[in-house]
């Protein structure tokens, strides 16, 4: 449920675009200029299925560094479980990203169990040891419309 890109080297800096086909259209990218430790994102929302065709939501973490580092992606559920006074939680994941690379993750593939069943809104963090950029994706197919926007970035900061 992830893809990753092909690694780059360029003894200047470089500006890359990475424009997604979403649903046959582009879909914007951002630019940061620097990495941040911890990227915080509050948007996110998950319609039940059957109905979760209806949103894409992705997430894009970039790895300038010159090493594999691991991020840890967690989210937090707003709300309770249907018909109960059972908070929704969060969990927490943990993916490699290889050096100079990007790394996609489709966020729906981290909502499990019964959350799956119900509307879910959540808030997302990323975290990692050493400096990401961390780019947020969405599409909405009850409006028709999506954006793509970096996240709050936080944490320790280092350059491109």
């Amino acid at each position: 449920t992830y893809t990753s890109s092909d690694s780059f080297g360029n003894a200047l800096p470089v500006a890359l675009a990475m424009p997604a086909n979403v649903r046959g259209d582009l879909n914007a990218s951002a630019f940061a200029s620097q990495a941040h430790s911890y990227w915080a994102f509050g948007e996110g929302f998950r319609p039940a299925d059957p109905f979760s065709d209806f949103v894409d939501e992705y997430l894009r973490l970039f790895n300038p560094n010159e090493s594999t580092i691991v991020v840890e992606v967690q989210i937090r559920f707003d709300g309770t479980f249907t018909g109960t006074d059972e908070p929704l939680g969060q969990e927490t994941f943990r993916f490699d990203v290889p050096a100079r690379r990007v790394l996609e993750i489709d966020i729906h593939e981290l909502v499990t169990g019964a959350r799956r069943e119900q509307d879910v809104f959540y808030g997302m963090t990323v975290r990692t040891p050493e400096g990401v950029v961390a780019y947020m994706g969405r599409f909405d197919g009850f409006v028709e419309g999506g954006f793509g926007l970096l996240g709050t970035p936080l944490g320790r900061v280092s350059g491109l």
